[in-house]
């Protein structure tokens, strides 16, 4: 005991910091799939065009999403940024004083990470720091270096300080069309948010072709940011995948170098 508080090791306090965040995870899905549920988040009304051949498909709000959803997910991105840093500041303090300005970092060159870690993760166990070399977005491809997942949370965690995160509705990358008929042509909108009115889809039938068909427009709920694509970024997924994440390929792989 010491001033009357039981002493909690920092790995400990980690471990709770991520359960508080896999709590409010659930807490956003709970919120998405309320969202979903009962028709979800649009009603789409076909409009038949002067041509008689071609219908465009409108989508019209039914079910607006919180603002207060974007709140949650900015604590729920804080959170599991800031436990990144935990770790990076629990790990170097078991073997010296950690800079003042410690973070887990997050390098594009491997040079980059090699300065860093001469500087501010001296004298840590070797393989605790090929741990943390192994989590870098230099590691990928440079194509496709900025859909790093750390590069990602990074990001969205600068992001939240300037303003909240704004969670949208967001058409899908496949929707069902029904006909007995092949029609002429089908096309729907995808990777952008979807706005009070918008046309999101477009079916072209051959000439004489019966009218009875179907359309099927499903809507995701995703966070709306640059460069954002629509199966890789929907809600609460990212979360879970970034939680997951830092739980297995960090924490847990650090755990053993925990003094």
């Amino acid at each position: 005991m010491h001033g009357g508080r039981t002493h909690e090791r920092p790995s400990e306090r980690i471990e709770a910091r991520l359960e508080w965040a896999r709590r409010r995870i659930e807490q956003v899905e709970t919120e998405v799939q309320g969202l979903k549920a009962d028709g979800g988040l649009y009603d789409v009304v076909p409009e038949p065009q002067g041509d008689g051949h071609t219908y465009l498909y409108r989508a019209h709000v039914r079910r607006p999403i919180p603002a207060d959803l974007g709140f949650i997910v900015g604590e729920c991105i804080h959170e599991l940024r800031a436990t990144l840093d935990n770790i990076a500041w629990a790990l170097v303090s078991d073997y010296r004083t950690p800079y003042w300005r410690l973070a887990f970092p997050v390098c594009q060159t491997e040079a980059s990470f090699r300065k860093i870690a001469l500087d501010r993760f001296a004298g840590i166990p070797q393989g605790a720091l090929d741990i943390i070399d192994a989590a870098q977005p230099y590691h990928s491809p440079k194509a496709t270096r900025g859909a790093h997942w750390l590069n990602l949370l990074d990001r969205r965690w600068n992001r939240d300080k300037h303003r909240s995160p704004v969670v949208v509705g967001m058409l899908p990358l496949g929707t069902a069309f029904y006909f007995d008929e092949r029609p002429t042509d089908t096309w729907i909108v995808t990777g952008t948010p979807i706005e009070e009115g918008m046309v999101v889809g477009g079916i072209t039938l051959a000439a004489g072709q019966k009218t009875d068909f179907q359309a099927v427009f499903t809507f995701q709920v995703t966070l709306d940011e640059e460069g954002t694509t629509t199966l890789a970024r929907t809600l609460p997924g990212v979360l879970q995948a970034n939680y997951g994440l830092i739980r297995l390929s960090v924490f847990e792989r650090l755990r053993p170098f925990f003094k």
